[in-house]
């Protein structure tokens, strides 16, 4: 259980919820985003909980049929055995018509591991309707150890 506020403009939007965490402790989440230059969006996140304590910075830049973006997380877990994580991601993404592709490297360090999990990914993309698109993801995993695929295939219908 708990509450929000949020405030939006044109140029800017800004939200704060607090509520109950699992333990009876209290629980909140502070964003905010500026979209006030043409194609970008800004965001920021910082959420605190008696579990974890997690900052997200995003950024995203529009131009024509591209759209790029970059991503931050760090997520300290509040616990005797918990591990502290942190994570990248760098996106482009083409859109043309009903087809589009995304390319995607992203990156995790969990704390008490040596190698790191890298990720790359494509995935092609048609929209079938307004509200039906479909999509096939195919990953590269790089773990430090043995190199491994995973794939996935979507449907999406909206309404």
């Amino acid at each position: 259980m708990g509450g929000a506020l949020d405030y939006a403009t044109d140029t800017f939007s800004f939200g704060i919820w607090v509520g109950d965490a699992d333990d009876g402790d209290l629980s909140y989440e502070v964003a905010g985003k500026f979209t006030g230059v043409e194609g970008l969006t800004l965001f920021a996140a910082f959420a605190d909980d008696p579990g974890y304590e997690t900052i997200n910075f995003w950024a995203s830049y529009e131009i024509e049929g591209w759209t790029f973006a970059a991503e931050y997380v760090d997520v300290d877990n509040k616990g005797m055995y918990a591990e502290d994580q942190e994570g990248y991601l760098l996106m482009a993404n083409y859109a043309m018509d009903n087809y589009g592709v995304t390319f995607r490297y992203s990156v995790e360090d969990t704390e008490g591991y040596s190698d790191d999990w890298i990720l790359y990914t494509i995935s092609p993309s048609y929209t079938f309707s307004d509200s039906l698109m479909g999509l096939f993801e195919l990953s590269f995993i790089d773990d430090g150890g043995a190199a491994d695929y995973a794939y996935a295939v979507e449907l999406i219908y909206t309404f």
